[in-house]
């Protein structure tokens, strides 16, 4: 991989990437509609209703023009 490079170069804000955060929103996600199946109440339709983008680790996305290799790299 010492030759693998992003193609375009947008970059967060503050903090990593969502991955984490994405992943933690699915999981309450499936575990809120497993306890409002069983206690047959109405189910959540989006992820909105579990978890909000402003809860997320990441802070935005830019778009940067002039940006060197070494930030590239992958």
């Amino acid at each position: 991989m010492s030759r693998s490079t992003k193609r375009t170069p947008i970059f967060t804000y503050v903090g990593h990437s969502n991955k984490i955060s994405k992943r933690f929103c699915n999981r309450k996600f499936r575990k809120t509609t497993k306890i409002r199946l069983l206690k047959s109440t109405n189910l959540p339709l989006r992820l909105d209703e579990v978890m909000t983008e402003w809860e997320f680790k990441g802070d935005g996305r830019r778009y940067i023009k002039n940006v060197s290799d070494k930030e590239m790299r992958k």
